[in-house]
């Protein structure tokens, strides 16, 4: 794993969702992750994992559209075989008891807040990777996609002018 004091956690990222995973994909580098790719198809991402290793943490939606709600156990089960020692975090926006091998599992919606406390619990990142004013402007924006896509994401209200 890479240590966030020297460099980014490199994270290869698979959400079917368009708009979500442009969402999400920001939440990610801004709480301090590189994200390299983001594939929203589980046959593109299963290729990358079968040829790359250039990744720390695999995060995924646990089923994509047109599949049959496994998909992301599947490209966790994949890597894990591949990389053992590979972080993977499985989110839904459904309920789950079945998180096969994922090492956490996180349900929509989430906050920054949450998924920041999953990463540093996981060992993903040492601690808030920016001051309390880049904080501010996490919220800001979080809270701005927010309001521009249907309440994706939850996150504490922020006002204005802060």
């Amino acid at each position: 794993m890479v240590s966030t004091c020297s460099a980014r956690a490199r994270v290869i990222y698979v959400e079917d969702n368009l708009n979500v995973s442009e969402i999400i994909g920001s939440v990610l580098e801004l709480v301090g992750l590189n994200v390299i790719h983001t594939f929203q198809d589980y046959s593109s991402a299963e290729k990358y994992i079968r040829e790359n290793d250039d990744y720390d943490l695999l995060f995924t939606d646990k089923s994509l559209i047109g599949a049959k709600g496994e998909e992301g156990n599947k490209l966790i089960e994949l890597s894990k075989r591949l990389r053992p020692n590979i972080k993977a975090i499985l989110y839904s926006g459904n309920p789950s008891n079945y998180v096969g091998q994922s090492d956490a599992f996180i349900q929509k919606p989430f906050s920054c807040v949450e998924l920041q406390e999953l990463l540093i619990k996981q060992g993903i990142i040492n601690e808030t990777p920016f001051g309390e004013s880049a904080k501010l402007d996490v919220l800001k924006r979080i809270h701005r996609d927010r309001e521009n896509n249907a309440g994706f994401l939850s996150a504490p209200r922020v006002k204005k002018n802060c």
